[in-house]
């Protein structure tokens, strides 16, 4: 080993530890693909340009690694931005040693030599006559490519991103970039302020010009809405870009306001306050409200029947006798708009859709259930016996937009929709404009999970509206009250501790405080045979929730660990490896992670094609069936049983799902969960969050770690306010009616 430098971009920080200069980091040399760099730092971000000094190693157990001696800030010059081009083999001829050389001969004026005095690269020993003039025709080929590469990484960007850049703009990249750098935040997804404004200071944008401080204040709606929230008080809004920026607050009065007069963004008075959106959350949240607004009301069936007397055919059917809450949703659902049916795990949501379902079948009424997600879908489906569909699918969208809308609606009778809770408002927006004045809405939903991970307050704020129909059930009917997963998530969701003890085999809690080997433990219950008994299901249907990502005991390291024990190399299977530290091995669980409308998909019998269509949604779990390496290609069967091919270049959407955060198993149902809880990171430490893990058992949970870490996320209401405006919108459309809604 030996000590050297290297100079490049901070691309992602892996692992920091608060008040602590160690860190975990991916450096991006401008030379292949991003390396991994252990040690102490000043304070960086993502975006700084460093000068590192150490040596590669190889860690057994974190794979290759550069550990730093040394760590400065510095600035990406002329002769940096010169030799990362060289040595990134983009120049016929030339490799990273050749590079070396060439600027450790000549400097920043290597480009300079080779295209004026190609005769000079004699000087470098390996080069003769023959191959200087094939280094010079290939740099003549592309020389106006070479300045282009060579300015951008001047301006800060990383080399992928000058790909991206160059793909985009062509050959006015660096004009269009100077005339206005903050058009890199809309225009590229991962480049957000931070780093387009660090462009912006290298271009000679001033401080407090109001191009900048344009771009930080639809920074601050983008990061609220990556929050949740749809709108800012306008007043936080000023003074929050004024502080951030450091410039005068008459400044980003003046910026706001030029850019509500341009229709940029939209605002309007709240609550006495003025607030302000981006223009699409603002269309949402008012479309919602009006369409809504017009589902209110009555609704009669189609003949003189009596609902009461249905319903009691069906108990005997059945042979469930309904609770009086029960019945009434019952009723409400065939004669009203719009229901709101919520309540926690076992309180007969699902029992009151069979009976909704039952009778809308005996009156041969149309229908459609739908749910957010694959598996909420899929869900929904088992628990009713009747084919269920992702919203998505049911408006038939293709990436861009909705083929059921206004002008092409869904002609039913009624509308189910589950898990309600994971609905933002964008899509319910969609939903809406599809659906016809006749059609019945109905939404089912747990109010006390954790909120959609999109922008709104979807069901809460409906909920919190008192003109909506709401039925509130409260009362435990699922296996005569007895499950104890039931009856502590209740507990919890009470605020109050539970009985925490080895002894209680459905509801489990091991004390233990070292995530090291919390981690060991986790990886034991998973795949050794003595520990089989502890479950009621199979070691693979155990799913491991965490809430974290980063950390030991963050699902990053868990993954790799439990990718080693559930799944360990094998000469039979094949493997992949794609960015940094992650290797796609056949048999692999995996994870969906973003919307993908295009991706085609087949469903498959007994290896009988039944079904095909394109979606993949974000979440849908899955395992790696085949890994072609001639045909470079991954395929994956979802829990569904839908198949998708993703081509090499696709895998970013891949992420291992033997361990997934709490929230993305919104929407799920394990046979058994394993929760380590040992140390939470504040804003995580929330009563919604562990309540959300523990609903997402069916059989068992187990929970791994201290009993002040599950006794503070109880005792922890969410303190993050979303800042949403549907109740506000829907009271104000409904004023007219002058009535308040039924609600039980």
């Amino acid at each position: 080993m030996s000590i050297e430098t290297i100079y490049g971009t901070v691309t992602a920080i892996r692992y920091f530890k608060q008040g602590s200069l160690w860190r975990v980091f991916l450096f991006d040399t401008g030379r292949g693909r991003p390396i991994k760099a252990v040690g102490s730092t000043p304070p960086i971000e993502v975006g700084d340009y460093l000068k590192l000094t150490g040596e590669f190693e190889k860690n057994e157990r974190h794979g290759d690694q550069f550990t730093i001696v040394h760590a400065e800030k510095s600035e990406p010059t002329r002769k940096n931005a010169v030799y990362n081009y060289l040595a990134g083999g983009a120049l016929r001829g030339v490799g990273e040693a050749t590079a070396k050389l060439l600027i450790e001969h000549f400097g920043e004026e290597a480009l300079f030599i080779i295209e004026h005095e190609p005769h000079r690269l004699i000087e470098i020993s390996g080069i003769g006559d023959k191959r200087s003039s094939a280094i010079h025709e290939a740099y003549m080929e592309q020389r106006d490519e070479v300045d282009r590469h060579i300015e951008l990484q001047q301006l800060g960007l990383m080399p992928l991103q000058i790909v991206k850049v160059k793909e985009k703009y062509g050959d006015d990249c660096v004009k269009l970039i100077y005339e206005n750098p903050y058009r890199l935040i809309s225009d590229f997804e991962g480049i957000g302020f931070i780093t387009a404004d660090k462009i912006a200071q290298k271009a000679g944008v001033e401080h407090d010009s109001r191009q900048r401080i344009m771009a930080y204040i639809g920074f601050l709606l983008g990061e609220a809405r990556g929050q949740g929230s749809t709108y800012i008080p306008m007043e936080q809004l000023i003074n929050g870009a004024a502080k951030g920026l450091c410039v005068d607050v008459q400044l980003t009065e003046y910026a706001l306001e030029s850019m509500i007069a341009a229709g940029e963004l939209n605002a309007c008075m709240l609550d006495e306050e003025y607030v302000v959106f981006l223009p699409y959350l603002y269309a949402c949240e008012k479309n919602c409200a009006n369409r809504l607004a017009l589902l209110v009301g009555d609704r009669r069936l189609p003949f003189n029947i009596d609902i009461d007397q249905e319903i009691d055919l069906l108990e005997e059917h059945f042979k469930i006798t309904l609770a009086e809450k029960q019945r009434i949703a019952v009723k409400m659902a065939l004669t009203q708009g719009v229901l709101v049916i919520t309540g926690g795990p076992g309180t007969g949501k699902t029992t009151i859709l069979r009976f909704i379902i039952g009778i809308m079948q005996r009156l041969s009424l149309d229908f459609e259930l739908c749910a957010p997600t694959g598996r909420a879908a899929k869900r929904m489906s088992e628990a009713t016996g009747i084919s269920a569909r992702t919203i998505h699918r049911m408006l038939e969208s293709n990436g861009k937009e909705f083929g059921r809308n206004t002008e092409n609606p869904l002609f039913t009778d009624m509308i189910i929709v589950d898990e309600m809770s994971m609905v933002d408002i964008s899509l319910f927006s969609a939903l809406l404009k599809a659906l016809t004045p006749e059609t019945r809405l109905i939404m089912v939903g747990d109010s006390d999970q954790l909120p959609s991970v999109g922008p709104g307050n979807v069901l809460s704020d409906i909920i919190e509206c008192d003109r909506i129909p709401l039925i509130r059930l409260n009362e435990i009917f699922r296996q005569s009250g007895q499950s104890s997963i039931i009856v502590n998530a209740h507990i919890i969701n009470r605020g109050e501790h539970p009985e925490l003890t080895s002894k209680d085999r459905e509801f489990c809690f091991e004390p233990m405080d070292s995530v090291e080997a919390v981690c060991r433990r986790i990886c034991s219950l998973c795949t050794d045979e003595k520990y089989a008994a502890l479950f009621d299901c199979g070691q693979d249907e155990i799913q491991v929730l965490t809430p974290m990502k980063d950390g030991i005991l963050g699902v990053n390291e868990l993954n790799i660990c439990l990718q080693r024990a559930m799944n360990p190399r094998d000469p039979y299977k094949h493997e992949r490896e794609y960015g940094e530290n992650t290797i796609f091995r056949e048999g692999d669980k995996v994870m969906q992670t973003k919307n993908n409308y295009g991706m085609q998909w087949k469903l498959v019998q007994d290896g009988v094609m039944v079904d095909e269509g394109a979606g993949v949604f974000n979440g849908d779990l899955g395992t790696i069936l085949t890994i072609d390496r001639l045909g470079q290609y991954v395929l994956v069967r979802f829990d569904d049983g839908r198949e998708a091919m993703y081509s090499y270049s696709q895998l970013e959407e891949l992420t291992h799902a033997f361990s997934i955060t709490i929230h993305k198993s919104q929407g799920s149902e394990f046979p058994a969960v394993i929760l380590p809880l040992v140390h939470v990171a504040p804003r995580l430490t929330t009563r919604n969050l562990i309540y959300t893990a523990i609903t997402r058992a069916k059989k068992q949970v187990y929970i791994i770690g201290k009993r002040e870490c599950v006794y503070a996320m109880i005792d922890t209401l969410d303190s993050h306010k979303r800042y949403s405006a549907l109740s506000f919108f829907l009271d104000e459309c409904m004023m007219l009616t002058g009535e308040r809604s039924f609600k039980y």
